[in-house]
């Protein structure tokens, strides 16, 4: 699924809808609740879960399930920055919801810098997945070395990379 379609489900949700956590802000839908997303009934079937993200009610971000396999998380542009993703780091709730060994693929576009990827990193390090796309991302990282947001990463070899970030 791509970020512009999850951005116009999120934007469909109406709250209250699925079951409310313990942070009472965040909501986690399976699949008889998206059938109430009006006309994204279809681009949700594959999904097992989503959490929903919420400000006083109003959708923030989400995260989808792909079952064991993936997650897409996803914060609407305007919170971005809010720290909305961090709270369900530290609290615990994405930890909770994950299955055993989950692995979480990076968006190569959402990679701002090299320290920005150390940062999502250590976040999705801290919650206990790894990432499953390392070797993309060296790839795409080594077309950018010289640019000075990419600076730090032209220490590693592509095994001392993966196996740095593993």
């Amino acid at each position: 699924m791509t970020d512009e379609t999850f951005e116009k489900i999120l934007r469909k949700i109406k709250l209250p809808l699925g079951e409310l956590l313990s942070d009472k802000s965040t909501y986690r839908l399976g699949q008889k609740d998206f059938k109430k997303i009006t006309g994204y009934i279809k681009a949700l079937r594959n999904f097992e879960k989503m959490l929903v993200l919420s400000n006083e009610h109003r959708v923030v971000g989400g995260v989808l399930f792909y079952g064991s396999v993936d997650i897409h998380i996803f914060v609407l542009p305007e919170y971005r920055g809010e720290h909305f993703m961090s709270e369900i780091h530290k609290n615990g709730i994405l930890k909770a919801e994950l299955h055993p060994k989950q692995k979480v693929s990076l968006n190569i576009n959402d990679i701002e810098s090299f320290n920005d990827f150390v940062m999502k990193h250590y976040l999705i390090s801290k919650i206990g997945l790894k990432i499953s796309n390392l070797e993309k991302i060296h790839n795409s990282f080594s077309q950018l070395e010289s640019s000075n947001d990419y600076c730090g990463f032209s220490k590693f070899s592509e095994d001392e990379f993966i196996e740095k970030f593993s």
